[in-house]
């Protein structure tokens, strides 16, 4: 996903804080995510398996270990790729 510069949202930056997703996971995540349509005039950005095996060999496994639970996170944006809505774990598969 190409990606400009994104806006965070209050709610977003709430959400980051009570669930302890760094800034740092959600630019790999935005940067390397897959995205799929919300049917709600949104994106939702994650991690397959292919992107995050992918993502280990690229950042180190040392590295992505630490990181590996904030990696399991998705995020939601604005259909035009400027405003972070929120982001939370994913808990299920994302079902294509």
């Amino acid at each position: 996903m190409q990606r400009g510069e994104i806006n965070f949202s209050n709610h977003s930056l709430r959400r980051m804080q009570q669930r302890g997703i760094g800034l740092k996971a959600l630019e790999l995540l935005l940067e390397h995510g897959e995205v799929k349509h919300d049917g709600h005039g949104g994106k939702v950005v994650y991690l397959n398996k292919q992107k995050r095996d992918f993502l280990r060999a690229d950042i180190g496994k040392k590295i992505y270990t630490k990181m590996e639970k904030q990696l399991s996170a998705y995020a939601v944006i604005s259909e035009d790729e400027e405003v972070l809505i929120t982001v939370g774990h994913r808990l299920k598969k994302v079902r294509r």
